[in-house]
């Protein structure tokens, strides 16, 4: 296991799985989904990332027509390989305030109820529920030490 820092200084780690082999479930209630990285320089982190992991990359257009989103996947594996995604970093206001940084994203049942247990237990909304169509209901909130992340309930979890 190691710790680096990319170019523009977020944070990720890696690590070579042995006995435990890493996310057994994903997209699952209370298990990580997705994965976001907030950086002043899109194209810039897209090489990063490629030429580290193989990663590559594609716009997907928003609902509606108001520009596109910037989805991560494994190379070779197609629209189903997606597990995140880049966005420019002034793209949201709160988090723009952090720097660049990796947002994790984990799967809830109920998006409002979620957000609602984690101020119960001293913990703060960050950002407000909202809904995106094809995506899901989603909100980004902090632990009460400050440490931020996203709930998702996703619009295919909603499906089934």
């Amino acid at each position: 296991m190691a710790g680096f820092r990319d170019r523009a200084g977020a944070f990720f780690g890696i690590w070579q799985p042995g006995r435990n082999p890493g996310l057994g479930a994903v997209g699952v209630p209370g298990s990580l989904c997705w994965a976001e990285l907030y950086t002043p320089d899109v194209p810039a982190a897209a090489a990063f990332y490629d030429a580290v992991f193989g990663w590559e990359t594609a716009l997907a257009p928003f609902p509606g027509g108001g520009g596109s989103y910037t989805v991560i996947r494994t190379r070779g594996g197609g629209r189903e390989a997606g597990f995140g995604g880049l966005v420019p970093l002034n793209a949201v206001a709160t988090r723009a305030v952090a720097g660049s940084h990796w947002l994790p994203y984990f799967e809830v049942e109920d998006c409002d109820a979620a957000v609602a247990r984690v101020e119960r237990l001293g913990g703060k909304l960050t950002l407000e529920p909202m809904e995106m169509e094809g995506v899901g209901e989603f909100a980004h909130v902090a632990d009460p030490d400050g440490a931020e992340f996203a709930l998702i309930k996703s619009a295919s979890a909603s499906q089934s």
